[in-house]
């Protein structure tokens, strides 16, 4: 007892340390990050949803594996010697490359396939997603002020997803500008009209879909730092939560990357298309144009279509 009560005489009064807070995507608060990790394996119900969903990329990824080996193996390089009077040592090599690149279809499972290497480069090369790892808890948790990260992160993703040639399964109508055409394969490979509001609508959820399941794979774990698995993550997670506000925030955004990306580049493959073909296609938007598009602010809604 009397060194309790020296304990509470003394100048300084003692504080009681704060304990640790580790939070889940799904906005679940827990004091240990074992108990962080348990609550991710048996109760949270994002976790339960991406499991089901790993398989199914797993296959994805290793189908994108093997069209990577068949381009590799389709480049060839033959050897071609000449011999002249004066010199029979003489050698022309010359390269010939044939590409085989078949286009995912977007009325297929592959519409946007974002693996872990791509995640990973937007989230090191971005410099609005490194900035957003370094803002302190209480603002990554704040909607508001995360709203521009969050759209950031989404268009990061699918812009790195579309510079992949089998990803280029989408382009702007050259007749109007409120629609874009896609790539679709049922009954018969066509471009088909589609609203660019809904073009916006399904490549967001796609990619909003697969960062959460990425970010609690044991590959993830393994390779991404806890700054970057939490916004792979958070960011996600808050676009679920108001889809219709960044859905209607990157209408503008979509369509300049969809200008940048160029409808050249996005004909069917072995087809040439005559509507596109002497346009050629147009590198992809840098980072310091996306944001005067951003300055400018959403676009107005587009006008209905008659039906």
């Amino acid at each position: 007892m009397q060194g309790l009560q020296r304990h509470l005489d003394r100048k300084t009064p003692c504080e009681r340390k704060k304990a640790a807070v580790w939070r889940c995507g799904c906005r679940e608060t827990f004091g240990r990050q074992d108990s962080l990790e348990r609550h991710r394996k048996r109760a949270c119900p994002l976790a339960a949803k991406q499991r089901d969903d790993e398989k199914r990329l797993h296959d994805l990824t290793r189908k994108v594996q093997s069209l990577e080996e068949q381009l590799k193996a389709a480049r060839t390089t033959p050897v071609i010697q000449t011999f002249s009077a004066h010199n029979l040592s003489q050698t022309t090599i010359q390269t010939s490359i044939t590409n085989h690149i078949h286009v995912n279809a977007w009325d297929g499972q592959d519409r946007l396939v974002v693996s872990l290497d791509l995640l990973k480069e937007v989230l090191r090369e971005n410099s609005m997603l490194r900035e957003y790892r370094e803002l302190p808890e209480v603002n990554r948790y704040d909607p508001e002020f995360v709203s521009p990260y969050v759209l950031e992160a989404l268009m990061a993703v699918i812009r790195r997803a579309h510079r992949l040639p089998d990803g280029r399964n989408i382009r702007q109508n050259p007749s109007r500008a409120d629609q874009v055409q896609v790539l679709v394969r049922e009954g018969g490979e066509r471009w088909e009209i589609l609203t660019l509001v809904d073009a916006v609508r399904l490549l967001f959820r796609d990619a909003a879909r697969q960062m959460l399941h990425l970010a609690n794979t044991s590959a993830a774990l393994r390779e991404l730092t806890p700054e970057e698995r939490s916004a792979t993550s958070l960011l996600p997670a808050e676009y679920r939560r108001r889809p219709e506000k960044y859905e209607r925030e990157g209408k503008s955004r979509m369509a300049a990357h969809l200008a940048d990306l160029g409808a050249g580049s996005a004909a069917a493959p072995g087809r040439r298309d005559p509507e596109v073909a002497d346009r050629g296609g147009a590198p992809d938007r840098t980072e310091e144009a996306d944001r005067e598009a951003r300055a400018a602010g959403p676009s107005r809604s587009a006008p209905e279509l008659p039906a």
